[in-house]
């Protein structure tokens, strides 16, 4: 792992004396030119700093944020796939219009369902073709009907096109985690 400053001092004193070298292994990888949308694109470009963490910004690894946040898209289109419409009746929830209405999500408010928690290290292939899977999805969801739905554990149900907008700003909510994280470690892809 790549840590951030504030994390190296933390394990600074664990690895003292070990009399290894730590080297950083960079993976080359060639672009995935099939991906489309935006926020798919840059977690994918992001995969060449899945090992950087910064415990400071958050408990989760680079790596685990681009698992987590692939594995949200693909969860809320299988249940979009397999819901039978008419959603059920929605009541007023405070965290979906705040939410759905500035675009943001305040970090570290919510726990990740299980179905969407990460592993603690994925392998770099098993990144890529979560993402891949994640980008075909996403590029057949507006083929589904507008009034299927998913039951979101906070917001209740939302229909397929507040559901699309919920995975942008989740994503997007990631992506900038994973900025700082990056910002942080010092890494100047950030």
């Amino acid at each position: 792992f790549h840590f951030c400053s504030r994390t190296n001092a933390f394990f600074a004193s664990a690895r003292k004396g070990d009399g290894r070298a730590h080297s950083s292994k960079r993976v080359s990888m060639s672009p995935v030119t099939e991906l489309r949308s935006p926020e798919i694109r840059e977690l994918q470009q992001l995969l060449q700093s899945r090992e950087h963490l910064c415990v400071s910004v958050s408990a989760w690894s680079v790596g685990m944020h681009i698992e987590h946040a692939a594995l949200a898209i693909v969860r809320v289109l299988d249940a979009l796939a397999k819901s039978e419409p008419p959603a059920p009746p929605s009541r007023f929830s405070l965290p979906r219009f705040v939410v759905m209405l500035t675009g943001v999500i305040p970090r570290g408010r919510a726990k990740a369902p299980e179905s969407t928690a990460p592993a603690e290290s994925a392998s770099l292939e098993s990144l890529e073709a979560l993402i891949r899977d994640a980008d075909q999805r996403l590029l057949s969801a507006q083929e589904l009907n507008s009034e299927s739905w998913m039951k979101h554990p906070v917001f209740g149900p939302l229909k397929r096109d507040a559901a699309l907008r919920f995975i942008r700003i989740h994503t997007r909510h990631h992506l900038r985690i994973i900025q700082s994280i990056l910002r942080h470690s010092g890494d100047s892809s950030a």
